[in-house]
């Protein structure tokens, strides 16, 4: 018998395999509202450094949830580190906030800060279910966006006509 009903994602599938059927079943998180102030975190970047979140930001910032094993995330890399390089003035700034081990994403080549969440606690708060997925938040700290999964809708996100 088929004793629970499909879930999504790994932390869906991981709470299923480890007996946990109740939150592997319930309910999505509901997702950020627009508007609402963008979650505080405070993770350490790929010197160790630890980089709160309030005081980093300037401007529009796209956080970027991002995993070196992800194969999605290796098939865009190269347009995103483009995009990055030659942002338009007014562009939103980039954070990365990446899972694996530090030298595996120094060799993704960023310009912008890599951030590690490697327990995926930063990616929960923000309601986002893998990776790519992204977040526009505006210049008070607000969320300005829905959660954009996947290229195509990151792309939508940073207004690149790029995918």
């Amino acid at each position: 018998r088929v004793a629970s009903s499909v879930v999504v994602g790994a932390d869906a599938v991981l709470d299923l395999a480890n007996g946990r059927r109740a939150a592997a079943q319930g309910a999505k998180a509901s997702p950020l509202a627009i508007g609402q102030a963008a979650p505080d975190f405070m993770l350490p970047d790929l010197d160790g450094l630890h980089v709160d979140f309030q005081d980093w930001r300037s401007g529009e910032t796209v956080v970027l949830f991002w995993s070196p094993g992800c194969g999605f995330c290796q098939k865009m890399l190269p347009e995103v580190r483009e995009w990055e390089a030659a942002a338009a003035k007014g562009a939103p700034s980039l954070l990365v906030v990446s899972s694996g081990s530090v030298p595996d994403n120094r060799a993704l080549g960023f310009n912008a800060p890599v951030l590690l969440d490697n327990g995926g606690d930063v990616r929960k708060k923000f309601r986002a279910s893998g990776t790519p997925n992204a977040v526009l938040i505006d210049s008070r700290g607000r969320v300005a966006s829905p959660v954009a999964r996947g290229a195509t809708a990151f792309w939508d996100l940073v207004g690149s006509r790029r995918h």
